[in-house]
């Protein structure tokens, strides 16, 4: 049905307006997609750029496949490094540099709380980074994912790998994040703190 439904709008070459619950059909069939929730608009971009740049917490959860990771966390930064402090008391320096722009007022040297986002498929396992445990794991053929989570805590998150076997529950695993694949949100409001994207 999506395909057909693609086909005629190429065809009569006219704007459609199509309302769905279904994130997927929302990707693969709009050009520029409304994001809402309670009847509020929060947010109007292209596909790409809902899933990329998300413009808070909300979109960043309901747009992608597993959902994406949330950690809550305290950052103090400069322009030069962001040091955030995990759950667990565990701290990541990341390079502002290699990130998407971040708002002047979360770098003023004051600690701050936020939400980090980071999506399944941007998580890479390392030698070093933030220790979790490997509670259990789904292998899916090309794709496993990992279900993670830290020490002291229920709450897991989850990691998808190419690899298949040498996994066991009760692991540590230590998860590697890229600075140009991190979200940062306000902790109070929700919103988005980093700039870029593309052009709607």
């Amino acid at each position: 049905m999506r395909s057909e439904i693609v086909k005629l709008h190429q065809k009569l070459k006219t704007t459609f307006i199509y309302v769905t619950h279904d994130q997927v059909e929302a990707m693969t069939m709009g050009t520029i997609i409304v994001v809402m929730k309670d009847g509020v608009v929060q947010q109007v971009d292209k596909p790409t750029n809902v899933f990329d740049y998300p413009s808070n917490t909300f979109v960043a959860g309901f747009i992608g496949t597993p959902q994406m990771n949330f950690f809550n966390v305290r950052a103090k930064g400069n322009k030069d490094k962001l040091d955030v402090v995990f759950e667990n008391g565990e701290t990541l320096s990341f390079d502002v540099k290699k990130m998407r722009p971040i708002e002047e007022r979360y770098l003023d040297g004051e600690e701050h709380a936020l939400t980090l986002g980071i999506r399944a498929e941007h998580i890479a396992l390392s030698d070093k980074g933030l220790s979790t445990i490997l509670s259990i794991y789904e292998i899916l053929g090309s794709v496993t994912h990992l279900f993670v989570h830290l020490d002291g805590f229920d709450k897991d998150y989850i990691v998808s790998v190419n690899e298949r076997a040498g996994f066991q529950s009760g692991d540590t695993l230590h998860l590697a994040m890229p600075e140009e694949k991190i979200h940062l949100f306000d902790a109070e409001t929700g919103d988005s703190i980093l700039g870029g994207g593309e052009d709607k």
